[in-house]
C-alpha cells in the first residue's frame, strides 16, 4: 500500500502548496479531484500485461489512465476485469504503436464519445463538472522517424483538437518523444523541467504556442526522480541517462485546475517508462442510466412441453383482444400478451461475466516483484521470469477449460436439436 506522502510544490502563480499522493487517507478533496495519468507500457499485447496495468491503476486510485504503445490492432472497446479499455490502432502494421485509455468500471457511464483517429492519436470525451473533459492520448514518432512523419502527427492532433470546444477542459497527454528541458517559456513551460531541450522539444513548444497549451509537469518543483519519465538502456549507477519525454498538456485558460503532476517510479509494469500522474480539480458526472433491455430465454422453446403450453396461453389471450379498436391499440394489447406469456413461461436470459485467467498467485507474485523494483535487480528479474512462466501455464489451462465448455455446449445443443427434429410417433 502507499503511504500518505506530502510533497511541496510551486503552483503556476508561485505560491507554495502541498500535494498529497493519491491513495492517502487525508485527501479531503478526493471526490473533487480527477487523477489522470499517462504511461508508455511498451505493449499490452504480451500476456498478463493488461491485467498488471489494471492492478497498478487500482492500487494508485487512478481515474483515467492513458496508454502509449498498446500494440493492439484495430480500434474499439474492451472490458477487462472491470475497467474498460478504449484503444486505437491500425490493421496494416499490427502490434506496433497504438494508443488507449483505461476507465474504471464505476466511471464508464461518464464517457460520452470515443473517437479513434489513428495509431498515434485518439479522443475520449468525458462528462464532468463544471466543464466537459476531453482526453487526447498520443504517441509521437521516435527520434529516428522523419520530420514529415512528425508533422503528420501534429496535424492529426490538430484535427482531433478541432472536435473540442475552447471552453472545455482539453488534456493532451502521452509520450511525445521530445525534451523541453528546464528553460522557461512564457505560458508554455515552467522552470522545473528536466534536461536540455532538443529539436523535437522546440517543435512541441512551438505547437503549444500555436494552440495555447501549457506543459503542466514542468511547473512543479520536485526532485529529479519525480520528473524523469524514461530510463535509457545505457543507464547505470555510474552513468545516469534519464529523460523527461512524456508530458501532460492542458489549454492555457484552465492551467490552474491542475493541482500537481509527478512521476511514480514505483509503479511496476516491466518497461522503461515511468507513470506520469496529474491531479485535476474537476468532478466526473455519469450519464443517465438506460434501463437494461429484458431478453427472454428463447432456448427454453426447444422444450416441446414449454412450447406447447406457451402457444396455448397466447392463443387463449389473443381471442380476448377487442378487434373493434384502432390498429395501434390492437398492437399494444398483442405485444403485452406476448411479453407476459414469455416472461411467465420462458423467463429472462442471464449473462455471466467472462472468467479472468489471471490467478491470485500471479497477482501476489506481481506485488512481490514490485517490492524489489529499483532495489534488487537480480531478484526482480528472477520473480519476473517466474511470473511469465505462471502466466503461460494459467492461460493454457484457461483455454483448455474454454474449449471443453464449448464442446460440452455443442454436444448438448446437438442432442436437443436431434430430439426436436425427430418425427412424432402416433
Amino acid at each position: 500500500m502507499i503511504n500518505n506522502e506530502e510533497v511541496t510544490w510551486l503552483s503556476v502563480s508561485g505560491s507554495k502548496r502541498v500535494l498529497r499522493i493519491p491513495g492517502g487517507k487525508t485527501n479531503k478533496n478526493k471526490a473533487k479531484d480527477i487523477c489522470t495519468a499517462t504511461w508508455n507500457i511498451r505493449s499490452i499485447y504480451q500476456a498478463g500485461k493488461l491485467a498488471n496495468t489494471v492492478n497498478e491503476m487500482k492500487r494508485l486510485n487512478i481515474d483515467i489512465l492513458g496508454i502509449s504503445e498498446t500494440w493492439w490492432a484495430g480500434s474499439g472497446e474492451c472490458v477487462t476485469n472491470g475497467p474498460k479499455l478504449y484503444h486505437s490502432g491500425n490493421e496494416t502494421d499490427a502490434h506496433r504503436r497504438g494508443v488507449g485509455v483505461i476507465i474504471p468500471q464505476h466511471l464508464t457511464n461518464c464517457v460520452t464519445n470515443f473517437m479513434p483517429e489513428s495509431d498515434r492519436v485518439m479522443l475520449l470525451k468525458i462528462n464532468a463538472k463544471p466543464l466537459t473533459l476531453n482526453i487526447i492520448q498520443v504517441y509521437a514518432p521516435t527520434f529516428d522517424k522523419s520530420e514529415e512523419e512528425v508533422e503528420d502527427f501534429y496535424a492529426e492532433v490538430t484535427k482531433v483538437l478541432k472536435l473540442t470546444r475552447r471552453h472545455e477542459l482539453n488534456i493532451i497527454m502521452g509520450d511525445f518523444n521530445a525534451k523541453v528541458g528546464d528553460e522557461k517559456v512564457e505560458n508554455v513551460c515552467g522552470n522545473f523541467g528536466l534536461g536540455v531541450r532538443n529539436c523535437r522539444g522546440d517543435r512541441l513548444v512551438q505547437y503549444c504556442q500555436e494552440q495555447n497549451l501549457r506543459i503542466m509537469n514542468t511547473y512543479f518543483k520536485l526532485p529529479p526522480r519525480r520528473l524523469y519519465t524514461w530510463k535509457s538502456p545505457q543507464d547505470s549507477i555510474s552513468h545516469i541517462v534519464r529523460n523527461q519525454i512524456d508530458f501532460i498538456l492542458i489549454n492555457n485558460r484552465f492551467c490552474t485546475s491542475v493541482k500537481g503532476a509527478r512521476t511514480y517510479p514505483g509503479a511496476d509494469v516491466p518497461k522503461d517508462h515511468n507513470l506520469l500522474l496529474a491531479e485535476i480539480k474537476s468532478k466526473l458526472v455519469a450519464k443517465p442510466k438506460v434501463p437494461q433491455q429484458v431478453r427472454l430465454n428463447l432456448d427454453r422453446l426447444k422444450n416441446e412441453n414449454i412450447r406447447a403450453r406457451a402457444a396455448a396461453k397466447i392463443n387463449d389471450q389473443l381471442r380476448n383482444i377487442e378487434t373493434e379498436k384502432d390498429t395501434q391499440s390492437i398492437w399494444n394489447q398483442t405485444k403485452m400478451v406476448l411479453n407476459n406469456v414469455g416472461k411467465e413461461n420462458l423467463g429472462t436470459k442471464k449473462y455471466t461475466a467472462k472468467r479472468n485467467w489471471i490467478t491470485e498467485e500471479i497477482l501476489m507474485l506481481m506485488e512481490q516483484r514490485r517490492s524489489h523494483r529499483n532495489k534488487n535487480t537480480s531478484e526482480y528479474k528472477r520473480i519476473n521470469r517466474i511470473i511469465r512462466i505462471k502466466i503461460r501455464q494459467a492461460k493454457i489451462t484457461w483455454l483448455q477449460q474454454e474449449c471443453g465448455e464449448i464442446e460440452r455446449l455443442q454436444h448438448q445443443n446437438d442432442a436437443e436439436t436431434r430430439s426436436f427434429c425427430e418425427p412424432r410417433k402416433n
